[in-house]
Order: C-alpha cells, then structure tokens, then sequence
C-alpha cells in the first residue's frame, strides 16, 4: 500500500520527465513536411537524413518554426527548425533533386542519318546534368547527325545539324529585354547561326553582345 501511495505521489514527476524533451522523428517528420510542401509541383525527389541522436531538445512550448539552410532548396542541403523560445535548433539533412527529360537515342545511328519518331524516344536524367542537352524529339525529327553515336546516347545541339536561320554578316534584329520592357536595334551577326545558338552581333557602335537566335532569326538578349 505504501509503495502504491509513493508511485502515484511520484507519477506527475515522472510524466513531466517523459514529456520533458522534444520527440526528434516528430522534428523530422515536421522537416520532411515543409521541404516537400514547399517543391510542391517542382518534380523534385526528397532523401533525408536524421537529426544528431545525441540533441536531447527541451519540448518547444509552440510549433518548432522550420526553413531552408541558408534559403538553398536543391542539392544537400537541410532544413533548420527552431523554437525562439528556448533558443535551440536542430538540422535535418536533406538531399533535393531533380529530374527532367531529355532524348536520348533508341538505337545506334551512323553519321549523316536522318533521325525518325522510330529514332529517338524521352529518358529522365537529372536536372543538374542537363547541360546543352535536347528535351524535345520534335526538335530533332527530320535532322541528321554529324557523327556516330550509340544507343542510349542524350542528344547534344552540337550533335545534329540544325538549318541556319542567320549567315554570318547578315543584318539581323536584336531584341533586349529585362523582362519589363524591351528594345530592338540592327546589328550584323559575326558568324552562321542556327535557332536556338547562342550568337555574338555586333551592334552599329561597335560593341559584340551575345543573344539567343529565336524561330524567325532575332537574337534575343537577356539583362
């Protein structure tokens, strides 16, 4: 009976123990929560990591408030969260990735083949990768290549001969845009171009400036 009297006079002491300290899955259950809430819709892939099992957390009185190591969303990075409160925070690793397509040949071609639908198909590869790899088969149906490449191989532009909108020391239209507003001005292009190039022209005070060639043959430059 005396024993009985002691453990339930005791009880609140030990409850208030148990709850004494954060849970650190519930932490990177709230981490894993807001990354990938926050990509929602972005087509990213999420691996994580756990906090140092070592932490031992007092309980936050409120939601511990959660963001992104030094605002980087993608690559190894973490998600910090934090109670102001007690002034502790705790780090959850986390790798964001992401994955696009691009095409990549369904068998292997000789130089100089014109490439069919039956020629190239889609493949993911990582976002990070990509490079000056094509991402649309429409783009090269009908073009040929300039080498032999394997099965499998992505498409680089460099790989398949695209029809030059712009000869070299042709007048062209350059169109400069912010985003906000835009200009347009002459300028002679300094070498062939196909669409899609990137195009050094030379502007009538002689300064080169380097643009995009679109479908109709202007050179689009971003500020």
């Amino acid at each position: 009976m005396k024993r009985s009297l002691i453990l339930l006079l005791a009880w609140p002491l030990f409850a208030g123990a148990v709850g004494a300290f954060h849970s650190l899955p519930d932490l990177e259950r709230q981490a894993q929560q807001f990354a990938e809430a926050s990509q929602a819709g972005t087509g990213a892939t999420f691996s994580y990591g756990q906090i140092d099992r070592k932490l031992q957390l007092k309980s936050c009185p409120q939601t511990p408030i959660p963001s992104w190591m030094a605002n980087k969303m993608q690559g190894n990075t973490a998600v910090d969260l934090a109670c102001p409160t007690l002034g502790w925070r705790a780090r959850v690793p986390v790798k964001v990735s992401y994955e696009t397509r691009v095409v990549v040949l369904r068998r292997p071609v000789m130089a100089g083949t014109t490439l069919t639908a039956d020629d190239v198909t889609l493949a993911p590869m990582q976002a990070g990768t990509l490079g000056s790899f094509l991402q649309n088969t429409a783009d090269v149906i009908g073009k040929t290549v300039h080498q032999g490449l394997p099965a499998g191989m992505p498409l680089r532009r460099t790989q398949v001969a695209f029809p030059l909108l712009v000869k070299s020391g042709q007048k062209v239209q350059i169109i400069a845009s912010d985003g906000s507003f835009q200009v347009s001005s002459e300028a002679t292009a300094t070498r062939s171009a196909a669409e899609g190039d990137v195009l050094p022209v030379r502007l009538p005070n002689g300064r080169v400036v380097s643009g995009v060639v679109n479908t109709t043959g202007d050179v689009i430059v971003r500020f």
